[in-house]
């Protein structure tokens, strides 16, 4: 198919699309700064480094981990919707053997 602009006229199909948000050059919302995104950014895409690390880390650097959660959470990301889901493991175990704890968490 085609491709249209805002005012619905045709564009080429290698256009730029148009920032998302006409923020002002370092507004960093809902971050308080570049430093925070790019840690935050470090720690989620390149490391993927897990929570409980993360909870650490939020520890011995004086700050409480649910902030950040918070800030990722409020982040936008266009106009897609924040989804999760639950697993847990789920082959039937004998109640009297021993489970590891990772086999009877969600």
């Amino acid at each position: 198919g085609c491709i249209c602009n805002a005012a619905s006229n045709f564009v080429p199909a290698d256009t730029i699309p148009p920032p998302l948000t006409s923020k002002q050059p370092g507004d960093w919302t809902p971050y308080h700064s570049q430093l925070e995104f790019e840690t935050t950014e470090f720690l989620y895409k390149k490391v993927q480094m897990s929570a409980g690390d993360i909870d650490k880390l939020m520890h011995l650097w004086g700050l409480d981990h649910r902030d950040l959660y918070s800030t990722i959470d409020k982040t936008p990301i266009g106009d897609v919707a924040w989804q999760s889901l639950s697993m847990k493991y789920g082959v039937d175990a004998d109640p009297a053997g021993d489970l590891t704890p990772w086999m009877d968490t969600t």
